[in-house]
């Protein structure tokens, strides 16, 4: 992937950094116009709420981790593809989906965004999926100074 991201642990000290700067927890929420328990709640990672990240110039992002290439990710999109052209290279449907360990039903759904990728994800040669972050681009308001 050309875009580059950043893991749990530089967000949350951006997102600290940030909050610190504005005052508190409060202020930081009035600033960027958010509700003051969906920040406590990011903060202290309970629940990742998207507008915490997006008011420190992040948006979060599900991830696949390549097996075998540390630090290497994927989108959905990509795990997606690589699972169509797997699927293609196989006479049926039952042979590639016994190649992964699942049932043709199952492969199917996944195929058809029924079901979750989580079952065909090790056969593929992708980990379980994490949360990264990229850069946005600065609001309107970030440019003014405001």
């Amino acid at each position: 992937m050309c875009e580059v991201s950043v893991g749990l642990a530089d967000f949350y000290g951006k997102l600290n950094t940030a909050i610190r700067d504005a005052g508190g927890v409060a202020k930081f929420a009035r600033l960027h116009g958010l509700n003051e328990r969906r920040v406590y709640e990011t903060r202290n990672a309970e629940r990742m709420h998207a507008a915490a990240a997006y008011a420190v110039g992040l948006r979060p992002v599900t991830m696949y981790p390549v097996t075998g290439q540390r630090g290497a990710y994927v989108s959905q999109r990509q795990v997606y593809e690589k699972l169509n052209t797997f699927e293609r290279n196989f006479p049926t449907q039952v042979e590639a989906a016994k190649q992964l360990g699942v049932s043709r039903q199952t492969l199917n759904n996944i195929l058809n965004g029924r079901r979750g990728l989580d079952s065909v994800l090790a056969g593929l040669g992708f980990g379980g999926p994490v949360t990264r972050f990229m850069k946005t681009a600065p609001t309107k308001n970030q440019i003014a100074g405001e």
